[in-house]
C-alpha cells in the first residue's frame, strides 16, 4: 500500500462501494492469488484482510484520479547500503511511488503532488529501476527513500543522464537495510513473478484472450507513458479462487437524538411547585378556620369546660403551626437546592457556548484562541465546511480537503500526541500529554505576537497577531499541497 494516507476497503470492484472500519495504511502488504480485474476503468486486486481470514475484500490499484495506491511489493538488494543524498536538479525532482521512472504521484489535479526542491537532502537505498519491456528503454537507477514511513522514490539521474542526485556518503553508525517500522515496498516484481522467457518478444498462443483488456482500458492517465506492464496483470486469471461473498457493508449508525434543556422549562416547573405549595396553605388555614367554628358551636353541656377545649384547640394549633413550619423549611431546601442545580447547568451551557463560539474542546468552530485547545480526534473547520484540521491518534496533526484529501500535516504520525493548543505566547504547539512538559510539533512562534489560529475557507490554517497580521501558515491556500511538517511563518 503506497498511498500516503492510506485507502478504504471496498466490498467488491465497485469504487465507491468502501467497507466500514479501518482500512490498509501506507506500507502494508497483501496477497493476490490472481490478477486484477477492471471495472469502469479501475482495476481492482481480490484479498483477505490479515485481521479477517476467509472474507474477499478488495483494494483499487489506482485513485479515480489515477493516483497510486497499490503497487507490487520489492526488496532491497543486498548490495545497497544507506547513503545520503542531495537534490542537484535545478527544478527538483518529483516523487515516484515505485522504482519506475515515470510512476509519478500525481495529485487530483494532475499536478506532482510531492516535490523535492533543489539542495534538499535525504538518506535513502539505491535500486535498479525496472525498464520498460515494450519500448526496451533503460530506467535509471533510483532512490528508495528511508527515515519515513511513506513510500518514496527519486531518481539519480533522468533518462538523457542527465544528473538528479547526487551521493553526500554514507548514512554513519546505521547498519545497512529499511529504515525500522517501515516495510520496503517498491514496484519491482517479487520473487516468482518475472515474465515468461523471451518476454518481451510475441506474446504467447492465445494470450491475451479475445476481447480482453476490455475498451477503454488502460484508464486515461494510467499507466503513465512508459509504465511497464507487469506479467500476470494483464489478462484475468482461470481458475479464480472461490470464496465466500464479501461481508455486506455494516449498517449505518442509528440516528442519536440530543435532548437539549431549557431554562423555561425548569422555570415553569419551579412556579408550578410554589403555586401548588399555596393552595396547600390556603386548605390548611380553611381546615383551621372550620375546627375554630365547630368548637364554638360547642354548648357547655360538653364533657369538657372551655378551657380545656381551648387548651385542646391551641395544641392542635402549635402543631398545624409546627407541621407547617417543617414543610415549609423543607420545601424551601428542595426549591434553593433546585435553583442551585439550575444556575450550575446554565453555567455550564455558558461555559460550553463560549468554548463553541471562541474555541476550545472540539466541534464545528473554525477558530483557536490564545489558550484554546483541541484534543486527539478534535477538529476546527472552515466555515464553509470545505477544509478541516483535526489531531488524530495516530499522533499525526492534518489538515484534509473535502473531507478525505490530506494537503498540510505534522508530520508526526506515529508520536503519541495528547492535545494541540495555541499558546498565550504566540506559539501553536502539539503536547505528547495534557501537560506541558513534552511538545511533539510546534509553529516556531513564540514572542511574535500570534493571537488566534483560523482555518480558512481557502484552505489555509493561519495565525494571526491582534492587527489580524499573518505570523505562521500551512501554505496550502487553494486546496494545494503546503509545506508538510512545518508550514512557514510570516
Amino acid at each position: 500500500m503506497v498511498y500516503d494516507t492510506g485507502v478504504a476497503w471496498r466490498s467488491s470492484d465497485d469504487y465507491d462501494d468502501r467497507a466500514a472500519g479501518r482500512g490498509p495504511q501506507p506500507g502494508d502488504k497483501f496477497t493476490t492469488v490472481a490478477g486484477p480485474r477492471e471495472n469502469d476503468g479501475i482495476p481492482f486486486i481480490r484479498t483477505q484482510p490479515a485481521d479477517n481470514i476467509g472474507v474477499w475484500m478488495f483494494l483499487p490499484i489506482n485513485s479515480n484520479s489515477g493516483r497510486p495506491i497499490m503497487r507490487p511489493t520489492v526488496d532491497i538488494p543486498t548490495w545497497s547500503t544507506e547513503k545520503r543524498f542531495k537534490v542537484v536538479f535545478p527544478r527538483g525532482v518529483g516523487v515516484r511511488k515505485s522504482n519506475y521512472y515515470a510512476d509519478k504521484d500525481k495529485g487530483d489535479d494532475g499536478a506532482t503532488a510531492t516535490i523535492f526542491p533543489e539542495g534538499h537532502e535525504f538518506t535513502g537505498f539505491a535500486m535498479d529501476g525496472v525498464n520498460d519491456p515494450r519500448t526496451g528503454q533503460d530506467c535509471p537507477q533510483m532512490v528508495r527513500v528511508s527515515g519515513t514511513p511513506l513510500i518514496q522514490y527519486v531518481p539519480i539521474k533522468t533518462q538523457n543522464g542527465d544528473p538528479v542526485c547526487e551521493v553526500l556518503g554514507d548514512v554513519e553508525d546505521k547498519a545497512p537495510g529499511p529504515p525500522p517500522g517501515a516495510p520496503p515496498t517498491g514496484f519491482a516484481p517479487p520473487t516468482g513473478f518475472a515474465p515468461p522467457t523471451g518476454y518481451p518478444g510475441a506474446p504467447q498462443t492465445g494470450y491475451p484472450p479475445q476481447g480482453y483488456p476490455p475498451q477503454g482500458y488502460p484508464p486515461q492517465g494510467y499507466p503513465p507513458q512508459g509504465y511497464p506492464p507487469q506479467t500476470g496483470w494483464g489478462a484475468p486469471t482461470t481458475g479464480y479462487p472461490q470464496g465466500p461473498p464479501p461481508a455486506p457493508a455494516a449498517p449505518p449508525p442509528a440516528p442519536v437524538t440530543v435532548v437539549v434543556n431549557n431554562h423555561d422549562d425548569h422555570d415553569d416547573h419551579r412556579d408550578d411547585r410554589r403555586r401548588e405549595e399555596r393552595r396547600h396553605r390556603r386548605r390548611e388555614r380553611r381546615r383551621d378556620d372550620r375546627d375554630d367554628r365547630r368548637d364554638s358551636d360547642r354548648s357547655d353541656s360538653d364533657d369538657y369546660s372551655s378551657d380545656e377545649r381551648d387548651d385542646r384547640r391551641d395544641d392542635r394549633r402549635d402543631y398545624d403551626d409546627r407541621r407547617d413550619d417543617d414543610r415549609r423549611d423543607d420545601y424551601d431546601d428542595r426549591r434553593d437546592d433546585y435553583d442551585d442545580r439550575r444556575d450550575d447547568r446554565r453555567d455550564y451551557d455558558d461555559r460550553r457556548d463560549d468554548r463553541r463560539d471562541y474555541g476550545g474542546g472540539g466541534g464545528d468552530r473554525d477558530t483557536l484562541r490564545s489558550n484554546d485547545e483541541i484534543r486527539v480526534n478534535e477538529s476546527i473547520r472552515s466555515r464553509n465546511g470545505r477544509y478541516h484540521c483535526i489531531l488524530q491518534s495516530d499522533g499525526n496533526m492534518v489538515v484534509y480537503k473535502n473531507g478525505s484529501q490530506p494537503i498540510w500535516a505534522s508530520d508526526t504520525n506515529g508520536r503519541r500526541v495528547g492535545r494541540a493548543i495555541m499558546q498565550g505566547d504566540g506559539n501553536f504547539v502539539v503536547y505528547e500529554d495534557h501537560s506541558d512538559r513534552r511538545p511533539v510539533w510546534d509553529s516556531k512562534t513564540n514572542g511574535r505576537g500570534g493571537r488566534y489560529v483560523i482555518m480558512q475557507d481557502d484552505g489555509n490554517l493561519v495565525m494571526y497577531d491582534d492587527h489580524h497580521r499573518p505570523k505562521w501558515a500551512t501554505d496550502s491556500a487553494g486546496g494545494r499541497r503546503g509545506r508538510f511538517g512545518s508550514g512557514s511563518r510570516k
